[in-house]
């Protein structure tokens, strides 16, 4: 787990690759963003000023896009895509 978080604190924005990898759009991006940092929906949510309902729907498609079921494994992903 602490190379989850030392790899995502060298992360400012997620790779043009990985965006079009996973065709997301700029709002599912800076969730995904997020989610790699460590922080929480709800704390995303608070940042962007979205109702957390609206980011907890984009985070049900970014498990769609990436095509897995857990946060955890959304990260490993999308870090495993980064590279």
């Amino acid at each position: 787990m602490t190379s989850i978080f030392e790899a995502s604190a060298e992360l400012k924005v997620l790779p043009t690759a990985v965006v079009q990898q996973f065709k997301l759009t700029k709002e599912e991006s800076v969730l995904c963003l997020g989610l790699v940092q460590g922080k929480s929906i709800d704390d995303v949510a608070d940042e962007v000023h979205q109702p957390r309902e609206i980011l907890r729907h984009q985070f049900h498609t970014l498990l769609e896009k990436t095509g897995t079921d857990t946060e955890a494994k959304l990260v490993t992903v999308v870090l495993s895509s980064a590279e």
